[in-house]
């Protein structure tokens, strides 16, 4: 049940932790609806993975949290919030809380490949962006 509020969790601290992620600036790219890649096409459909989070992007604006699998009887995959974009930002609405961000394509030099910002602060860094959905994200196994 608490997992519900892990993404969210996770945005808030990074956003005020002093943890250096990549930039919210250039030489990063901000990806929006007139990218190459835009916004929609980054997100939709693909399961976005942060170092303890694997939220799916879902057709509908729906965002579910792929836990332990669809199939896991303790802890299955389930529904927690929404998803929805503008031609510059990403607003994610866990219950009646909505946190907006936008989203930067990082550098090669970066060990990220996107990073979600709140202006040019940091406040999550993506570890990998899964095509697809209900497959979850490759985490090494917790000992």
């Amino acid at each position: 049940m608490h997992k519900f509020y892990y993404f969210s969790t996770i945005l808030l601290s990074m956003a005020f932790s002093n943890h250096a992620v990549a930039g919210c600036a250039s030489p990063s790219t901000q990806v929006t609806s007139t990218s190459d890649t835009t916004l929609f096409d980054t997100l939709s459909g693909n399961t976005i993975c942060t170092s303890d989070s694997q939220e799916e992007h879902r057709l509908g604006n729906q965002l579910w949290d792929y836990k332990k699998g669809p199939s896991d009887p303790v802890d299955p995959t389930a529904q927690v919030g929404g998803w929805s974009i503008s031609d510059t930002d990403v607003t994610y609405t866990y219950g009646t809380n909505s946190y907006t961000f936008t989203l930067f394509k990082n550098t090669t030099t970066s060990p990220t490949p996107y990073t979600f910002c709140n202006g040019t602060t940091p406040a999550v860094e993506v570890t990998q962006i899964v095509g697809g959905t209900e497959i979850g994200c490759n985490f090494p196994p917790t000992p």
